[in-house]
């Protein structure tokens, strides 16, 4: 999933030069090669892993995966009110500075719109505390949600937000996206150009994706999200179901 521990390098954790670093990296290649297959999350990953591990170890891809059991949709209309929604973990690996900015675009140039977001992590504190600073309105906090109702509560909003550090360079396809896209949700991502995440967002059509602050382009994302119709009940079950994930499984292993 997350390359370890180049990860800690991308979000400043560790520095190359360190000598912990370098001892996570031994014990990385040595911890690689004592498998006979690998699987990451992305096409994009295998590249990395390809210089780590030996000739003689198979190399697969398994993006993610979800249970596509159905939920109750309900009818929505996101041109009366849009609610969009951060939910998940908000830690290291995502940029609350973007939630920040795109709290006060939204305040800057619409009308009818609820920011909710929901979870926990060690970025949570910093975030609420950059927006008390603000005069911005129409945010909600919820630390949780029951995990059994979780999708249906999901269900009752109308976009979903990633927000990924840009300096993480190794690609996985978040949970909250999959979450998401069951839900219904088109999808609004901040995240490099550089990760397949990116690519993946617009080739399939399921929302837009930014890796800009700058504010006339996110406020023009925003204004073609409300606008147009995302595609996104198929495209589960053709990359991110079990079966899926398991048939690969068994394919290597049987």
């Amino acid at each position: 999933r997350d390359i370890f521990p180049d990860w800690l390098i991308d979000v400043g954790l560790l520095k190359k030069e360190s000598l912990i670093f370098k001892f996570l990296k031994n014990y990385q290649r040595k911890f690689y090669n004592s498998f006979d297959i690998l699987a990451v999350q992305s096409d994009y990953d295998q590249k990395y892993i390809k210089k780590i591990i030996n000739k003689d170890k198979i190399l697969i891809t398994i993006k993610n995966w979800i249970n596509l059991s159905k939920i109750k949709l309900p009818k929505k209309n996101i041109n009366k009110r849009t609610k969009f929604v951060f939910a998940g973990n908000i830690g290291l690996g995502q940029d609350i500075v973007f939630l920040i900015k795109f709290l006060k675009i939204l305040n800057k140039f619409f009308d009818n719109f609820k920011l909710y977001i929901v979870g926990d992590g060690r970025g949570i504190q910093n975030l609420k505390s950059r927006l008390k600073l603000t005069n911005y309105k129409n945010y909600f906090f919820i630390k949780k949600v029951n995990q059994n109702k979780y999708e249906n509560f999901l269900s009752k909003f109308d976009v979903g937000i990633i927000s990924l550090n840009r300096k993480i360079k190794y690609n996985n396809y978040p949970g909250k996206l999959l979450t998401y896209l069951k839900c219904n949700l088109p999808i609004f991502a901040y995240c490099s150009k550089k990760i397949e995440l990116n690519n993946f967002i617009s080739k399939n059509n399921i929302g837009v994706s930014i890796n800009t602050y700058n504010e006339m382009k996110i406020k023009n994302k925003i204004t073609s999200l409300i606008k147009n119709k995302y595609q996104n009940k198929n495209i589960l079950n053709k990359e991110f179901s079990v079966k899926k994930a398991t048939n690969t499984i068994l394919k290597y292993t049987n």
